[in-house]
């Protein structure tokens, strides 16, 4: 099977591009003539490139939960799969990208594929939603898999929304002290120094004088490279090895690093309740959830508890042996495992956690906000003494010349 990228008109003479999927170019032109379609252009799709991956298109999860929602809604009230795309691709609620995507999912379908292939196919939805998807068709219970996808995605969304919360004061904070500083540094203290009339400076001010001087003296060049150390960071930071030295950090620093565990294991069991309830197997649940965790430790537990399932071990004693686990998450595990209520049992697990992740972020913003006062004031120090430092300097030389 091929990708072909189609240039064609319809019976009204309109022109449509596409692409869709078929053993060779010619299978898709008789698919397409059969549809009502004359073809003009046809060729195979080029592997994406890797810069094409590095910038992938993401979904919102706004739009994801929408997505899933009202897709279960048409098709538990009876409505075909594809006229419930074809609807969703003309919402307006979602983002430009987002519909170019669903239309993209329809093509896909539209050439042969099921749903969960032709939303894989886009390299864009997550495993999970693709898997719930796939276990919903294979099941016939579409419309009930879908809805547990947009409670989960939900779940992410309030998860994600306490986060940037919790971060939006401590940012602000440090935004606007940077730019007060940046703003007395290159503007208000060079004039100050202008009016004193001072000619030598030494030390701290000296050096920021030159900086001064070579930025207004080479502007061009300094936002030249101003510009390409931004990009080459953004680059930078988009890449797996800087997320994986960021993740790997992250988890080792003191609070953070228990904050982001406890967000790990809300993340895997609310994961691992919602594909259970969908009907996926156990293997493939681990697999993908634990790509849902974002810390290191954790996946790797999951991950390796993979082989002792296999061999017959309880899933409980499997993720117990690394010591990752609390011993209350085994033991919730252990007696999903007995009574046969996992799904229930993980549901109550990752309520917990996102309790204690709410309890954790606000613990840590009493700690935030004292560290940047300390901050502020080190900042506000340090332009004192620039300030009146010069001065007194000032006044020294004007003392000498007397």
């Amino acid at each position: 099977m091929a990708t072909y990228v189609y240039i064609a008109r319809d019976r009204k003479g309109k022109t449509i591009k596409g692409e869709g999927v078929a053993n060779t170019k010619n299978d898709l032109i008789r698919q397409l003539i059969a549809k009502g379609f004359i073809v003009t252009e046809i060729k195979e799709k080029k592997e994406i490139e890797i810069i094409k991956r590095t910038f992938k298109y993401a979904p919102k999860l706004e739009d994801v939960v929408i997505f899933a929602r009202q897709l279960s809604t048409m098709v538990s009230a009876g409505v075909r799969v594809i006229d419930a795309l074809r609807v969703l691709s003309e919402q307006p609620g979602f983002e430009k990208k987002f519909r170019k995507l669903i239309k993209t999912v329809i093509i896909n379908v539209e050439s042969g594929m099921s749903l969960s292939e032709a939303m894989k196919k886009t390299n864009s939805f997550t495993d999970l939603l693709v898997s719930l998807v796939e276990a919903g068709e294979t099941g016939g219970a579409l419309d009930i898999t879908l809805d547990r996808a947009a409670q989960f995605f939900e779940a992410q969304k309030k998860l994600k929304n306490q986060l940037k919360s919790a971060m939006a004061y401590p940012k602000f904070i440090l935004s606007f002290a940077g730019v007060t500083f940046l703003a007395i540094v290159f503007y208000i203290f060079p004039k100050l120094i202008s009016s004193l009339g001072l000619k030598k400076i030494s030390g701290l001010s000296g050096s920021l004088m030159s900086l001064n001087i070579f930025v207004r003296s080479h502007f061009i060049l300094s936002i030249s490279l101003s510009i390409g150390i931004m990009a080459g960071l953004y680059i930078f930071t988009r890449t797996s090895v800087w997320k994986g030295l960021l993740t790997s950090l992250l988890d080792h620093a003191p609070v953070i690093g228990e904050i982001r565990k406890k967000i790990a294991i809300a993340r895997f069991s609310r994961a691992f309740s919602t594909l259970s309830a969908g009907g996926v197997p156990l293997i493939s649940i681990l697999e993908i959830s634990s790509r849902v965790t974002n810390n290191r430790a954790v996946q790797k537990t999951i991950l390796g508890s993979i082989d002792s399932i296999r061999a017959g071990e309880p899933l409980s004693d499997s993720l117990g042996k690394s010591g990752v686990f609390p011993k209350m998450v085994l033991e919730m595990v252990e007696v999903g495992e007995r009574t046969g209520r996992l799904e229930y049992m993980f549901e109550k697990i990752a309520d917990f956690y996102d309790g204690e992740v709410d309890a954790a972020l606000k613990g840590l913003l009493s700690i935030l906000e004292p560290a940047l006062l300390l901050i502020v004031g080190a900042l506000i120090a340090l332009l004192a003494y620039l300030v009146y430092g010069t001065i007194f300097k000032s006044t020294a030389q004007f003392g000498k010349g007397m």
